[in-house]
C-alpha cells in the first residue's frame, strides 16, 4: 500500500488519536458519544501507523514528500 501521509501529518493524527482514546474511555465506550469519539481515535491510530489514508487517495490528497520523489533505481535508468 503506497502511504499518501507525511510525518507531520502521521503525527497528529497519532496525538489526535490518544487524546480521543482517552476522552472515550473517560466517557465511556458504552456510552453513545464514548462509542463514537472510541471509534474516531480507532481509525486516527490505524492511519497514523499504516501512513496511508482512504479520504486522501479519493481527493487525490498526498502530503507524504518521500512517496513523490522517484527511486534511485528510476533515477540510474534515465
Amino acid at each position: 500500500m503506497k502511504k499518501n501521509e507525511g510525518s507531520v501529518d502521521r503525527t497528529m493524527r497519532g496525538l489526535g488519536g490518544v487524546i480521543l482514546g482517552v476522552v472515550g474511555i473517560s466517557l465511556g465506550i458504552t456510552t453513545l458519544v464514548g462509542a463514537i469519539i472510541g471509534i474516531a481515535a480507532v481509525i486516527l491510530l490505524v492511519t497514523a501507523l499504516t501512513g496511508n489514508c482512504p479520504m486522501y487517495k479519493l481527493f487525490g490528497i498526498n502530503t507524504c514528500k518521500l512517496s513523490n520523489s522517484k527511486s534511485p533505481k528510476e533515477k540510474a535508468k534515465k
